[in-house]
């Protein structure tokens, strides 16, 4: 099991935080903490459940609060300090039923973000007991084998898709159950299951298949229950717009709607992590 280095990062958005206006974009937090004792409060707040959890573990975890655009923060920083992936959440006003999802920060970085990025529903479930799970030994500690469903299409990007799931599995010693949604399955698929099976031999990680003719989401869904799943790893071709689609884009959100991407209609539906990776633009 590898273990990764944890840089939990927060944004005080000028928009909400009127004071944030007078200085300028990436000014340390802490240059200025001592003049707003209360939201320095609640920061420190913010970050405890963080603090707690690297008392008990041997995860090195640092913190840091910068002014600026969250959004152009987590992405700048991301690059600054090369990470191999984002993780955030979402709030509950940015996944409703109409798929208000477009507006959300999460939203906004998954669709630039070169790296992967680990979106955590409201309430996000992580099914750690099932019947016919496993028992091993992770970090030293007896648990239940993690499950992760990966959605492959065959089309550009999917082979580099199968490394990221591998690469994620193996991060947490997962079982790998590989999902194709459609028809009978095409010689490309085919090809990069055998490869993701080799891959996951290599580092003894169980894989099953998941064959199903329907929407790929609604197949993952009921997998996922049935199954227990734990993380979705799904891939997105879905780039951030300017100008006229921009707004094309954010219109299709408050409908509901989605600009081709899976992983976009699958955040706004899911109960588990979402683990989305960026196989090209649209």
């Amino acid at each position: 099991m590898l273990r990764a280095e944890i840089v939990g990062l927060h944004a005080v958005d000028p928009k909400v935080h009127a004071f944030a206006k007078a200085h300028s974009h990436g000014t340390p937090f802490s240059q200025i903490r001592d003049q707003h004792p209360e939201l320095s409060r609640e920061i420190d707040e913010m970050f405890q459940p963080f603090r707690a959890l690297q008392r008990t573990t041997r995860v090195a975890m640092n913190f840091t609060t910068t002014i600026g655009d969250p959004t152009t923060v987590i992405l700048e920083a991301a690059q600054i300090l090369a990470v191999d992936a984002i993780v955030m959440g979402t709030g509950r006003t940015e996944t409703t039923s109409r798929g208000v999802f477009a507006g959300s920060v999460a939203r906004n970085v998954f669709m630039r973000s070169p790296v992967p990025v680990l979106i955590l529903p409201p309430g996000a479930q992580i099914q750690t007991e099932g019947p016919d799970k496993e028992v091993v030994e992770i970090a030293g500690e007896m648990t239940t084998r993690p499950r992760i469903l990966v959605g492959i299409d065959g089309q550009a990007g999917s082979v580099e898709l199968a490394a990221e799931a591998v690469r994620f599995a193996r991060a947490v010693q997962a079982e790998i159950y590989f999902m194709h949604a459609g028809g009978a399955m095409p010689p490309e698929v085919e090809t990069i299951l055998a490869g993701l099976k080799e891959a996951a031999t290599q580092y003894r990680l169980p894989v099953r298949e998941r064959h199903v003719e329907k929407d790929p989401v609604e197949a993952a869904l009921e997998i996922a229950d049935r199954e227990y799943i734990d993380f979705f790893v799904f891939g997105t071709r879905l780039r951030a717009k300017k100008g006229l689609m921009a707004k094309l884009q954010e219109k299709a959100a408050e409908r509901g709607g989605f600009f081709g991407s899976t992983s976009d209609a699958l955040v706004r539906k899911a109960e588990r992590p979402v683990l989305i990776v960026h196989l090209g633009e649209t």
